[in-house]
């Protein structure tokens, strides 16, 4: 249905919401101007206990939370700045009770 869409067309424009631009205001450029926004999941798993003693468990949520941290340190040490690398962690699950690791 959708083969051969593009013919007849000498060129394409891609535009990307840029939310730093005033209302009815566009940017374009020449040529790839987009970074890839690729995505992951990891998943942590511990060992349950009760919060009053944690150490007879493994913290999932700990562990999350130092993973976290250290993967900020990766665009910050590995990648140039003109890279414009960046790494979201824009969810994080964990748990049913509050009391429990």
């Amino acid at each position: 249905m959708s083969q051969n869409l593009l013919d007849g067309f000498d060129h394409a424009i891609g535009i990307h919401i840029n939310p730093n631009l005033p209302v009815g205001v566009f940017n374009a450029l020449p040529g790839a101007v987009s970074k890839s926004a690729d995505q992951f999941s990891i998943t942590f798993i511990g060992e349950m206990a009760h919060g009053a003693m944690p150490h007879k468990g493994v913290d999932a949520i700990a562990i999350a939370a130092a993973f976290i941290c250290e993967v900020q340190k990766v665009v910050s040490r590995e990648f140039p700045d003109p890279d414009a690398t960046v790494i979201t962690i824009g969810k994080i699950r964990g748990g049913e009770a509050a009391n429990i690791i």
